[in-house]
């Protein structure tokens, strides 16, 4: 529940266009928490972001994509 009030009162919409630093966006493609489309999404609003997606992971990917491959 704190999660989801913490996330639910943070918006980083207007500051993530404004960031002028190399960035990667990683995310699982099977995500079902956030869809693979909010990865996108973010990618979309960083000058210059680099978006990875993981095929065959999902929300928890930095455990389960150890034998993944990048899409």
């Amino acid at each position: 529940m704190a999660q989801t009030l913490a996330i639910a009162g943070h918006d980083t919409q207007r500051a993530s266009g404004a960031l002028e630093i190399p960035t990667l966006v990683v995310h699982g493609a099977e995500d079902q928490i956030l869809p693979v489309e909010n990865a996108h999404l973010i990618a979309s609003r960083i000058p210059g972001a680099r978006l990875e997606t993981f095929d065959g992971v999902g929300h928890l990917f930095s455990w389960s994509a150890r034998s993944a491959r990048p899409s």
